[in-house]
């Protein structure tokens, strides 16, 4: 997600030459193992949270903490940014290496949230940044987006953004593939990018969170990635999940019914889930079990338009099946 060191560079200056004057740069992990951002320094280093994922790289949640810890540095930031309810936060906190702001829901912070409520057509809570506090009503979903939006608050805080500008840009904002509410014959499909059991298990609670009805769960595991998640998520989704349909995400070079009897491993042979490996199906066997005011949760792709197998990516669509229900 972060481009190389020269294509990095390169795109800075054509911004530069362009006029833009603030630029807002997702750094992985890998890129902070690799020293992509070498020679950047940034206003602000923000992180959200540390959950189970690219262990497929750096073998440990050990290692892949100490690349992001590795970013909070005086010589990459002048200011950090941190998730007081994540461990590697308050770890960040600790060490205060750099100038450290806080945000969080259940542990002391510069930014909280209180008066969450939540529906199918988005969230309403009220934000306290640093002693200023406003409402906060936005199409978005699930609780990991309000602390997004609490990162956001405390940096608009700090750089002297208005709070009315946070609410106005929030108010309407639609992010494609990350808990994408569509709403077909009175059943609400959820098209989410959800593709780690942190992730998955976030979602469905969600997800139960919309309905007093029923939650099917349409998902699998990419190939040649960290094979140790799809147990998990296995269990994650027999646990949350009133049915669950194991199908592909992007194989890759493995089968991909090897991966879905590793997921498959996870239910335990829970007869309320099932194995469609061909994506589509999967999608229009949920909704023909789905009744009024169900939700389909379809978890893995997103916004994703393409499925890969086998050196190659085959158009697909999430959204485009959902639309053809």
């Amino acid at each position: 997600t972060t481009p190389d060191p020269l294509d990095l560079v390169a795109l800075l200056a054509s911004m530069r030459d362009r006029g833009v004057q603030y630029v807002f740069l997702e750094v992985s992990a890998h890129a902070a193992y690799l020293n992509k951002v070498a020679g950047c320094r940034f206003a602000a280093m923000i992180l959200t949270n540390l959950t189970q994922y690219h262990l497929d790289f750096f073998g440990t949640m050990e290692r892949y903490a100490d690349a992001k810890r590795s970013l909070f540095d005086p010589s990459l930031t002048t200011l950090g940014i941190v998730n007081t309810d994540d461990e590697l936060g308050r770890s960040i906190l600790r060490a205060r290496r750099v100038p450290i702001l806080s945000y969080g829901l259940y542990n002391p912070a510069d930014v909280f949230a209180i008066l969450m409520r939540e529906g199918a057509e988005g969230m309403d809570f009220t934000v306290n940044a640093y002693d200023m506090i406003y409402r906060i009503r936005t199409t978005l979903h699930g609780e990991w987006s309000v602390y997004n939006v609490l990162a956001v608050a405390t940096a608009a805080g700090y750089f002297g953004i208005a709070p009315a500008t946070v609410q106005q840009v929030l108010t309407d904002i639609q992010v494609p593939g990350r808990f994408s509410v569509v709403r077909k014959g009175g059943v609400y499909y959820v098209i989410d990018y959800a593709h780690t059991p942190d992730g998955l298990d976030k979602s469905l609670k969600t997800a139960r969170a919309m309905t007093s009805g029923k939650v099917l769960a349409v998902f699998g595991c990419g190939g040649d990635r960290d094979r140790d998640k799809r147990a998990k998520m296995g269990r994650i989704a027999s646990k949350l999940a009133d049915y669950v349909i194991v199908t592909s995400d992007n194989p890759r070079s493995e089968e991909p019914l090897a991966i879905a009897k590793d997921i498959g491993a996870g239910l335990a042979g829970d007869e309320r889930a099932e194995i469609c490996l061909d994506r589509a199906d999967a999608i229009r066997l949920a909704a023909k079990l789905a009744g009024e005011g169900d939700v389909v949760l379809i978890a893995g792709k997103g916004a994703e338009t393409y499925m890969e197998r086998d050196g190659e990516r085959v158009p697909y669509s999430d959204y485009e099946v959902v639309d053809c229900l």
